[in-house]
């Protein structure tokens, strides 16, 4: 799924750490019971660690595909250096934008 959207997004310079567990690990620092997913990406060395939590995902009846598409976006905004915070209206786009590669990549 990571290698079809890098080609689809022109990622293919980037690397990418994935990590699926129940926390992030340390390396990526704690986070709130309620968040499903975090992307670490650095535009300078376009490296990006991104988790997802199975678990948390199917508590709070989220799709971990979408989430992992949501997290991927944080990729895309980093590396055409676009606003990529944490404020509503930005995590509101990549939600959406999860839903549209989720849709994508299931008719691909």
């Amino acid at each position: 799924m990571i290698f079809w959207f890098q080609g689809l997004m022109g990622l293919q310079d980037w690397t990418f750490e994935m990590y699926v567990s129940n926390d992030p690990p340390d390396k990526m620092g704690k986070v709130s019971e309620d968040v499903l997913g975090l992307c670490s990406p650095d535009a300078k060395y376009k490296n990006a660690r991104i988790w997802v939590s199975p678990t948390r995902c199917d508590a709070m009846a989220e799709d971990q595909e979408e989430t992992l598409f949501h997290e991927l976006c944080h990729v895309v905004a980093a590396d055409v250096r676009i606003r990529n915070d944490t404020s509503e209206p930005v995590e509101y786009l990549w939600n959406r934008l999860g839903i549209v590669f989720k849709m994508a990549w299931n008719n691909r």
